[in-house]
């Protein structure tokens, strides 16, 4: 008798089982929540011990800087030709209070005559409200806000190996200059 019970439960538990994996289930709708951009604590030990995990280490201190650098290669064949490019990129930047933003991009390559950089120093302030831009090397001519700001229309910039300045007072007046 009691074999023929356990006998029983255990059909049962096995036909509920069934039974429960046949029921089809229902997906719950995902919660969407709106973005919100969050500023890190790292004072936070959970949050220094992600980064220690992820091998970044972050230093606070100083200005906000950066740099980069990349090597690179090709082979490229038309017509049983075939021709090869190999280099080094650079880049690096840093953000200052009194010269604004300077940042370097260079690419150096084997080639003679296929190397090229470009120096910017952006928004350097100045008294009365006015800020300068400065560039250097392959760079774009200076073009004027209105012409960034506008979507129905736009007013090109062109590549020059030469340098170009802007400079601007906010809300009132923007001087331009490019040479190359």
């Amino acid at each position: 008798m009691k074999r023929i019970a356990i006998s029983l439960v255990v059909l049962w538990l096995a036909n509920s089982s069934v039974t429960r994996a046949e029921e089809p289930a229902v997906p719950s709708a995902p919660i969407l929540r709106p973005y919100e951009d969050k500023l890190l604590d790292l004072s936070d030990a959970e949050t220094q011990a992600s980064f220690a995990a992820d091998g970044a280490e972050f230093d606070s201190a100083g200005w906000a800087r950066g740099w980069r650098l990349e090597g690179f290669g090709s082979a490229l064949e038309q017509n049983e030709v075939r021709q090869y490019e190999r280099g080094v990129a650079f880049g690096a930047h840093i953000d200052t209070p009194n010269y604004g933003a300077l940042s370097l991009d260079a690419s150096a390559r084997l080639n003679p005559g296929a190397s090229v950089f470009s120096l910017w120093q952006r928004e350097m302030p100045f008294d009365r409200n006015w800020t300068a831009t400065n560039g250097l090397g392959m760079i774009n001519s200076a073009g004027i806000d209105l012409a960034r700001e506008q979507y129905r229309f736009a007013v090109p910039t062109f590549p020059i190996a030469g340098l170009a300045t802007t400079w601007r007072q906010f809300d009132a007046v923007q001087l331009n200059a490019s040479f190359g």
